[in-house]
């Protein structure tokens, strides 16, 4: 999570589009909260705006988000 990468994710997502982020590794997930704080501040005034992790349909029974990884090994 760079901030070039949210400036061009920004610039690319439609309105009602959306970005997903995922990882299982908690450090990589501290730091990328930590880019992404600057982009969706809690007042809701930047370009992105945080939303509670909802769990996908796609995700099977024990899963969080399914991912074809998690379904390969």
């Amino acid at each position: 999570m760079q901030d070039r990468f949210l400036a061009d994710a920004r610039r690319v997502l439609s309105s009602d589009g959306e970005l997903r982020i995922v990882t299982d590794h908690d450090d990589y997930w501290s730091w990328m909260e930590e880019h992404f704080a600057r982009w969706s501040p809690a007042s809701g005034t930047g370009p992105f705006l945080r939303l509670p992790f909802e769990r996908p349909a796609s995700a099977g029974v024990g899963e969080v988000v399914g991912t074809n990884f998690e379904r390969k090994y």
